[in-house]
């Protein structure tokens, strides 16, 4: 699992995610994102596509569907940027597609 990646510390240039975190608990993101920091080499990067804020009127409409699903309450108040960047990632930046990607 995310949680516990079976590669050597800092053995990839780049990390990336898309769509999963979401449907993780909160305990397990936190151990996702600390093994995606690990598994780095220095100046690496780390590509987390998810679902965050809604900033869009059609953001705000998806928003209010994948608030209740799973685990998704996390990313729609931004708590995954707070976490990535405890986990010791640095220059995060963050853009918002479909205003809620």
């Amino acid at each position: 699992m995310a949680e516990e990646l079976d590669f050597g510390d800092a053995t990839f240039d780049w990390v990336i995610t898309c769509l999963t975190s979401h449907d993780l608990p909160l305990t397990t993101k936190k151990l996702m994102v600390d093994e995606c920091f690990r598994v780095l080499r220095a100046g690496g990067a780390l590509l987390m596509t998810d679902f965050g804020r809604p900033t869009t009127r059609v953001g705000h409409v998806f928003g209010r569907i994948w608030r209740g699903h799973s685990h998704s309450s996390e990313h729609m108040n931004d708590v995954m940027p707070g976490r990535v960047a405890k986990a010791g990632f640095a220059d995060l930046d963050i853009t918002m597609q479909a205003g809620i990607i």
